[in-house]
């Protein structure tokens, strides 16, 4: 008997039961029905799930085409052809592995010729892998190549907009390194970077979270804080998304670590890489600039923050009262104007993100600039839009400076600036 046979005699009966009010009999029934269900969605999910083989097929001759054209010899491998996915997730990322396949034979693998000379086989391969790994499945292509530089795509960023050339210079880098090239040194972990030793920390030094797997292979994102070099050991990441999120504050939150959002149905702790160093090395930050009132009888600045984000509004609010100046904050542009005409004669500064509803920080700040009491007061622009085009936008409106979200040490510097010219 097929499941929908099955579902149409348990809905009869759940009919039958109904009708002489055996209610005992009508639930035994409906659970009936809900496994029937269940399992008639499985079902029909694996009619629906094909072989990831369907599209990697076509790889073969993508690669022996192109590395023809470009006078190069490459091999490809591929492994996990048997792996499924659902049909419309294999229809989406076609166009997707098309591009890296193709990244990998353009951009990755040398000529022949330069092969040889790097010590290498002058045939290249490329990989092609699907596999399961923590509920997902996971698509990675590989090559032997050089790899990419990333002095030259930061400069093709610059030359297309992307980013300013300050945005390069404060660009995570990201190194390989075996567990083995990790030494314990007074006390603390290093490796050899750049003919000298980098400090390495982990989350897990500072908050409660899982220790990172003992994997051999590890990465480690170097950062810049407080003028100091400071590394940052994680494992390769599964995914990299740009989404908008919630982050709850309050139930995860703990020393390094901001929170906690749902990303793919799973939790998630965005971590704070400026608290986790200032909890490790708090001599870094004893010269942090803290804003002093000079003059008996002065005044704290205070500054207007325009955020809806509620998680962006807190972090800024925190790093402004870390460096003693006193804060306002409005959830959007008209309740921000509100508050800076309240409060006219307090205001030093005001820093808005762009996207901010009701009125945009653009508006917003158009709409500053024709009161003639503000027409000189500094406006910073907070936000993810800091493109040449967006740039050129806000100027043209009256912000003074921009500023990418998070970078805490360049706003800051910013603020401090404002304020003494100021006060």
């Amino acid at each position: 008997m097929t499941l929908a046979e099955e579902l149409v005699l348990s809905r009869n009966q759940l009919l039958q039961q109904i009708s002489s009010g055996d209610v005992m009999n009508a639930e035994n029934v409906g659970q009936r029905i809900d496994l029937i269900t269940s399992e008639l969605q499985g079902t029909i999910m694996l009619t629906r799930m094909q072989p990831i083989g369907n599209v990697f097929g076509k790889f073969p001759r993508v690669v022996r085409d192109l590395s023809s054209k470009l006078n190069k010899e490459i091999d490809l491998t591929i492994v996990g052809k048997d792996v499924e996915l659902d049909k419309t997730i294999i229809e989406s990322i076609n166009a997707l592995l098309t591009h890296l396949v193709r990244n990998s034979v353009d951009h990755g693998i040398e000529l022949p010729e330069d092969r040889k000379r790097l010590g290498k086989p002058s045939r290249g391969i490329v990989t092609l892998k699907a596999y399961h790994a923590a509920g997902q499945v996971v698509i990675e292509t590989i090559d032997d190549g050089k790899g990419l530089d990333g002095e030259v795509l930061a400069e093709a960023a610059i030359n297309k907009g992307l980013i300013t050339p300050e945005q390069a210079q404060l660009m995570s880098e990201k190194e390989k390194v075996k567990r083995s090239d990790i030494e314990e040194l007074g006390g603390k972990r290093v490796v050899q970077y750049r003919g000298g030793s980098l400090s390495l920390i982990a989350v897990d030094d500072v908050a409660m979270v899982q220790p990172i797997a003992d994997n051999d292979d590890l990465l480690v994102i170097v950062f810049n804080i407080a003028s100091q070099i400071i590394g940052l050991l994680a494992i390769g990441p599964i995914d990299a998304m740009e989404i908008s999120v919630s982050v709850d504050e309050s139930t995860l939150k703990q020393h390094g670590i901001m929170g906690s959002t749902i990303i793919d149905g799973e939790t998630t702790m965005p971590v704070d890489i400026y608290e986790v160093v200032g909890t490790l090395f708090p001599e870094w930050f004893e010269d942090q600039e803290i804003y002093e009132v000079e003059e008996e009888g002065g005044s704290t600045p205070t500054i207007l923050i325009a955020e809806d984000s509620n998680f962006f509004r807190t972090q800024v609010k925190n790093y402004m009262k870390e460096s003693g100046y006193d804060v306002l904050a409005g959830e959007d542009g008209a309740l921000t104007w509100e508050l800076l005409q309240e409060h006219a004669d307090e205001v030093t500064m005001v820093v808005t993100d762009i996207e901010v509803p009701n009125m945009n920080g653009l508006e917003l700040t158009e709409t500053i600039r024709r009161d003639p009491r503000f027409k000189d007061l500094p406006i910073i622009a907070l936000t993810t839009l800091a493109g040449d085009e967006d740039v050129a936008k806000g100027k043209a409106v009256g912000i003074d400076e921009y500023h990418i979200k998070l970078d805490k040490e360049k706003l800051m510097a910013s603020v401090h600036h404002y304020a003494k010219q100021v006060h």
